[in-house]
């Protein structure tokens, strides 16, 4: 892989994880569809876990990693509802391609979470992130969130 093949790899991946956090945001999960492989193992048992506080109540942890694009969806579906809305921000990434279909990668970001009449959260952290090179496309095929910190608001109803 030469310098202009693997750049263009990186803004490749770069692109990806954009669609993917614009679908979570939108709840367009047919554009989810688009960037994860069909089994990718993605885990959020960190993503509502505040180093300091512990686990956010309002946002029960789910231990299990999701193991395939099916099980990613169903759970989007039912863990962002119509209750529920987010803006994830994400930051300038660390992606290293290490081979011509495959690459490692850290994307710092921030969210906002808010489930309309309960409370909401901002979080910091980052994604790391493994991709592969499938059909010419490259998908997200393992994700794990980490927090720094998770800052919550809670409203009484």
């Amino acid at each position: 892989m030469n310098d202009i093949e693997r750049l263009l790899a990186i803004e490749e991946i770069k692109q990806c994880k954009a669609r993917y956090w614009r679908a979570i945001d939108s709840k367009d999960f047919e554009l989810l569809r688009t960037v994860m492989a069909k089994d990718v193992v993605f885990d959020i048992s960190e993503s509502t876990h505040d180093p300091v506080r512990g686990q956010l109540p309002l946002f029960p942890a789910k231990l299990e990693p999701s193991r395939s694009l099916e099980e990613v969806i169903r759970n989007a579906n039912k863990g962002m509802g119509e209750d529920v809305q987010s803006a994830h921000m994400g930051h300038i990434p660390e992606i290293t391609v290490t081979s011509s279909t495959s690459a490692e990668a850290i994307f710092p970001f921030e969210d906002r979470v808010l489930k309309h009449g309960y409370g909401a959260f901002n979080g910091y952290g980052y994604y790391k992130d493994t991709f592969e090179k499938i059909d010419g496309k490259w998908l997200v095929k393992t994700s794990k969130i980490y927090r720094y910190r998770v800052i919550a608001d809670f409203i009484d109803r």
